[in-house]
């Protein structure tokens, strides 16, 4: 009895299905590599629509083959002047955060940097560069010379990369639609049944490397825009927090007391008059005494 006999029942079926799907995806693996499109070779039909469709795939396989490597090229400025050996870009970003802050409270002289020349979403502005400087009117010290060169210089390639794969994503999402339009009208452009199953297997291979070019573009692509966006708001966090602890609180106003009236000031309205007692100089006079014989004047 074999040892897949010697098994209860209930485990059989699930490692039947776990075989067939191993050998499934070794059977993918092997056509990828078993094809040229897989090789990155240039496939030829013979078909004028067909070689122009696998031209399309050769071209943009081409376009995406350095995709990792240029993401690392872009951050190595600024990673070797951080002294970082991986270039991380969150990690990036954290440190770069920290060195703004430090020279926006720098004892040689404030300084704020500033990231121009990119929109909300990260990536460049018609017809503006990339550029990372100091705040018009400031002069950078010495010692921040190299690290404001070396961001501007990542800003700049991170601003190419955005540019160039950004595009990749689109065009390869549009041959995988054209792809499955080639591979319905084959039975007509190809009479040789070898010849059909060829084509077919080298279309269904480039759909599988289409999908994975259109996701890789457009994860560098999210990413060096990502890091453009973040740079920019670090940048203005690190100016922004700095000025804000060094501006003076508002000073309190100063209470003000009611003035007294002067003895001099009428009374408000609606309140009692009182009439001050006359002085003893005025004193009502008395009247004259009458003539003598006056009172004695009878007619």
């Amino acid at each position: 009895m074999s040892w897949l006999g010697m098994m209860p029942r209930t485990m059989r079926v699930p490692l039947w299905i776990a075989l067939c799907l191993l050998f499934a995806a070794c059977v993918k693996r092997a056509d990828v590599g078993d094809s040229h499109v897989g090789r990155g070779e240039l496939y030829k039909t013979g078909n004028a629509s067909y070689d122009e469709f696998f031209e399309d795939v050769h071209g943009l396989q081409a376009d995406a083959k350095t995709i990792e490597e240029e993401q690392k090229k872009a951050l190595g400025p600024v990673a070797q002047a951080l002294g970082v050996s991986e270039p991380a870009p969150d990690r990036l970003i954290d440190l770069i955060r920290e060195r703004a802050s430090k020279l926006a409270e720098s004892k040689k002289g404030k300084v704020a940097l500033t990231l121009e020349g990119i929109d909300e979403q990260g990536r460049a502005q018609p017809g503006k560069a990339i550029v990372v400087a100091a705040a018009q009117g400031q002069t950078l010290p010495k010692e921040a010379q190299d690290f404001v060169a070396a961001l501007d210089a990542s800003a700049k390639a991170e601003g190419r990369m955005v540019d160039r794969v950004a595009p990749l994503a689109e065009k390869a999402k549009k041959r995988s639609a054209i792809a499955d339009s080639l591979l319905k009208s084959t039975e007509q452009e190809f009479v040789s049944r070898e010849k059909r199953a060829e084509v077919k297997r080298e279309l269904e291979v480039s759909k599988d490397l289409l999908a994975g070019i259109a996701q890789r573009s457009e994860q560098a692509a999210d990413s060096a825009a990502k890091f453009l966006r973040e740079t920019q708001q670090s940048l203005a966090a690190a100016t922004d927090a700095k000025g804000a602890a060094r501006a003076k609180p508002p000073s309190k106003p100063t209470a003000v007391k009611p003035s007294r009236p002067s003895p001099k000031e009428p009374a408000a309205s609606g309140a009692a008059t009182s009439k001050p007692p006359p002085r003893p100089d005025e004193t009502k006079p008395a009247s004259p005494a009458p003539a003598e014989g006056a009172s004695d004047f009878n007619p």
